[in-house]
């Protein structure tokens, strides 16, 4: 038999000399006059004795109390067979992207695959390795066949980033981390069947919201002022009314009202913006599941045409 917590089991062994100290000790009594003493013989020789100490007695209480923190000691020191418990290793893979901050499902997708790795770490074998590889633009192995307490500190500060996961460098990892470590692939995401191929146990996180992207921002300059296009990509199973604004420099410049059609893009174009407009920016209102990717950003470089002579 092992103990999971020894040094909690010892504390609680002090109870026992503390136990027996109690029924050691004199008790003190207080006088009281009486009419008789023939019904206080049994106790009048305790109340003779002058020592702190008497002899101890066999008590029935105190071996309950005795028993008690026994067993009390027992428990807290969480005790465990090394042969009844399955010790497993595991390769765990956390979607970072963008699509993960999500609130389709309860607080939002990352939060619900974070809550679902975390209990998964916690039920684990003592003896259990985990390898975490981060899935994003450029996967990471955050820990290679670390312990278990290590993983739950990265996975508590781990969040979501603003891009994708190259999925195609994240199988090669993960792979290469079963190859060494062995054990079981276990991947949280929003995205089904990314992994192909590979075998892995996947943990997927999609609910029913709505979600409109703008995937795109462009810009050209024309006779009339800059020419300016921001594409939308609806990710839902019904049609969307959108408001799209344009703001050139922080400023409003204009609203359009388009249909986000269900699972296709829709191009929205904004003309006769001033030239000299140094920053655009696109929102989509109202929001939906995934806010993050409501609005898009571009900065304008100054390029102007000019002659010079040599």
């Amino acid at each position: 038999m092992h103990f999971a917590q020894p040094l909690l089991g010892l504390l609680a062994l002090l109870a026992v000399p503390i136990i027996l100290l109690m029924y050691l000790l004199k008790q003190k009594y207080k006088e009281k006059q009486v009419p008789s003493l023939y019904l206080w013989e049994k106790v009048l020789t305790q109340t003779k004795a002058q020592e702190p100490w008497q002899k101890l007695r066999k008590n029935l209480l105190m071996f309950l109390q005795i028993a008690a923190a026994v067993l009390l000691a027992l428990a807290l020191s969480g005790p465990y067979l090394m042969g009844k418990i399955q010790v497993r290793d595991y390769i765990i893979g956390l979607d970072c992207s963008l699509s993960m901050q999500a609130t389709d499902v309860e607080k939002s997708r990352f939060d619900a695959a974070k809550a679902d790795l975390t209990e998964l770490l916690e039920n684990t074998a003592p003896g259990s390795r985990f390898s975490l590889v981060m899935l994003t633009d450029t996967p990471t192995l955050a820990v290679s066949g670390g312990e278990k307490d290590v993983v739950l500190r990265m996975v508590e500060n781990a969040s979501p980033t603003a891009g994708g996961a190259n999925w195609e460098e994240a199988k090669s990892l993960l792979s290469a981390e079963q190859e060494a470590l062995g054990g079981e692939i276990v991947v949280y995401t929003d995205g089904y069947g990314n992994l192909g191929t590979l075998p892995a146990t996947e943990q997927v996180y999609v609910g029913d919201g709505e979600n409109t992207a703008v995937t795109l921002l462009s810009h050209t300059a024309q006779e009339d002022g800059l020419y300016v296009m921001a594409r939308l990509h609806h990710y839902g199973k019904s049609d969307q009314e959108k408001t799209v604004t344009l703001y050139a420099d922080g400023a409003a410049f204009d609203t359009k009202t388009v249909t986000a059609a269900a699972g296709a893009d829709t191009d929205v174009v904004f003309r006769g913006v001033p030239e000299e407009t140094k920053t655009l920016e696109v929102r989509v209102s109202p929001e939906d599941a995934l806010t993050a990717d409501n609005s898009r950003f571009a900065g304008l470089a100054a390029a102007k045409q000019q002659k010079v002579l040599l």
